[in-house]
């Protein structure tokens, strides 16, 4: 496969990224696994156990994976930045948008709002499928429901992570206390909200003093006057903060930007990034556009997704040791099912969010079934347009 065919086939998977990390690595999976086998279903699953202990997006650090078995690090330079030029060049157009017009129409918020029911549509149908996939045994089931725990009771996410992989080693040695440890885990994290006031009752909090919330139309020039170094370093440390998910960046981004932007404009650009087809990190691409215009979205993009190439361009040799390794199998398959009970709570909250009337109900049930059905490639941006299409008619209807 050449560099070329190799930058159009992820450029596809980039245009086709809707629903965040659990719909982006289902479509990887039944792609380049299922149906094309470029690896074995066993080994894409240990290499996503291996990406997740890593910072950085998941489903990004594997189309650089893929990249890497076909053309070395040229293809995976290739198809990671394939997979990002979609929604980069959305979310730029969104950041200039949302400057220029804001999100305070009664239209935009319709759009947003259609978009994410289909966008949860899609996330509640991809986690079922990598369920069925990865969490194959009952010991699994644990390790899935434990990590799940972790998500719902805010408890560290390596903390969950390190618990399955503890069982994985010990499954080969005892059953008894493959279960014992996934219990102790699930309890550890239940009691967690618990455990954590009691550890940190005496640190002192510091509240977002900004000034209160200003409308881009009335903002206007204050825009674009940050520092670039300063953004980009920012970007840096999100990109190395980004476990589980962006969900572990947005505190660093928000403290960060204190000064730059005003209150609720990260709120703004994560619920931008939520329906668009790219990593949930490239929020911080909106964040760097706010901040300092086209030059701090480029820096603070750059810095973001610097450690996820780092990682499979170093680290790749290091990557394939580990998952050839028979001693860490059962390690790896705990950790990849972990990831996916953790996906599956992202999941539930996606559809609690985003399906809140009878109207969206409706909407995201009809959304599910053409998904669940077709497989074509354009079944997905039909599904999410057309729901954005049918949010915005019936605010005119309620106009009108």
């Amino acid at each position: 496969m050449g560099l070329g065919t190799l930058f159009l086939r992820f450029l596809r998977f980039g245009a086709l990224a809707w629903g965040g990390p659990t719909a982006q690595i289902a479509m990887l999976r039944r792609e380049l696994v299922e149906e094309e086998r470029w690896v074995e279903p066993e080994r894409f699953n240990r290499v996503l156990a291996v990406y997740q202990a890593l910072p950085g997006p998941e489903a990004f650090e594997l189309c650089c994976y893929f990249g890497m078995l076909r053309r070395g690090r040229a293809g995976a330079i290739v198809a990671g930045l394939g997979f990002l030029l979609p929604g980069l060049v959305l979310m730029l157009t969104a950041s200039w948008l949302y400057v220029r017009y804001g999100l305070e129409s009664g239209h935009a918020k319709a759009a947003m709002a259609s978009a994410a029911v289909a966008v949860a549509a899609l996330v509640a149908n991809a986690t079922m499928r990598l369920w069925k996939h990865t969490v194959t045994s009952a010991w699994l089931v644990g390790c899935a429901a434990a990590a799940a725990i972790s998500v719902e009771f805010s408890a560290p996410f390596w903390l969950a992570l390190l618990g399955c992989a503890v069982a994985g080693v010990l499954r080969s040695f005892s059953a008894r206390a493959t279960w014992a440890v996934l219990v102790g885990v699930g309890v550890l994290c239940f009691l967690w909200p618990m455990v954590s006031r009691e550890l940190l009752h005496s640190v002192p909090t510091h509240p977002n003093t900004g000034p209160a919330i200003i409308t881009p139309a009335v903002r206007g020039s204050s825009y674009f006057d940050a520092p670039l170094v300063d953004q980009a370093i920012t970007g840096l440390k999100a990109g190395l903060l980004t476990f589980g998910g962006a969900y572990t960046a947005i505190p660093v981004v928000d403290a960060d930007t204190r000064g730059w932007l005003v209150d609720g404009e990260v709120g703004h650009a994560l619920a931008v990034g939520a329906v668009l087809p790219a990593p949930l990190v490239m929020f911080c691409t909106m964040v760097g556009y706010l901040c300092g215009g086209w030059g701090g979205a480029f820096v603070m993009t750059a810095g973001v997704f610097l450690p996820a190439f780092s990682f499979t361009l170093i680290g790749h040799r290091f990557i394939e040791k580990l998952v050839d390794s028979p001693r860490w199998h059962n390690a790896l398959d705990a950790v990849a099912a972990g990831v996916i009970g953790m996906l599956a709570i992202f999941a539930f909250r996606s559809v609690q969010g985003a399906v809140d009337t009878r109207e969206a109900m409706a909407l995201f049930v009809l959304a599910w079934l053409v998904i669940h059905v077709s497989k074509r490639a354009w079944t997905v941006p039909a599904v999410v347009l057309g729901s954005v299409a049918l949010g915005i008619w019936g605010h005119s209807l309620q106009q009108g």
